[in-house]
């Protein structure tokens, strides 16, 4: 089985000038937790998901840190609290977006798609061709496979 055997034809998506706003009216309107994001050609630049709109209300997660001598070090969480917050200060979907998306094409097969999802933690892949959009397959889409004859 295929991508495209299971995947969502009908692709929700926001322009990378959308409001924070319309990206949430978006999610919330059709029911879904991340949408992708194109550009003026329709090609996909990143996605945004209920998690990065999460981050924008609740702050910054403060990085591990250690005083000596008056001093503070950093060992941990630098680089979260700068992602944090580049998304809290975000006006637009390009500003909140995450750029590195993970995508399949429509021949990748279910097996591979779903060990994608599980390695990389992520709930949906956008199914592309040439770049853009066709499709879109969630952890639900794969999870129905277990009740379909």
């Amino acid at each position: 089985m295929k991508a495209k055997d299971i995947m969502s034809k009908e692709v929700i998506f926001v322009r990378q000038d959308a409001s924070i706003a319309d990206i949430a009216s978006t999610l919330v309107n059709h029911s879904i937790s991340g949408v992708p994001v194109v550009d003026g050609d329709g090609f996909i630049v990143g996605i945004v998901t209920e998690g990065d709109l999460l981050r924008k209300e609740a702050g910054p997660r403060v990085p591990g840190y250690l005083s000596l001598l008056g001093g503070i070090i950093y060992y941990r969480g630098v680089g979260q609290f700068y992602e944090d917050m580049k998304k809290i200060m975000a006006e637009q979907a390009e500003s909140i977006m995450t750029a590195k998306v993970l995508t399949v094409n429509e021949d990748t097969d279910i097996a591979q798609v779903a060990s994608i999802m599980r390695d990389h933690a992520v709930k949906r892949l956008p199914v592309v061709r040439d770049g853009k959009p066709v499709g879109i397959i969630s952890r639900r889409d794969i999870i129905k496979l277990l009740i379909a004859p």
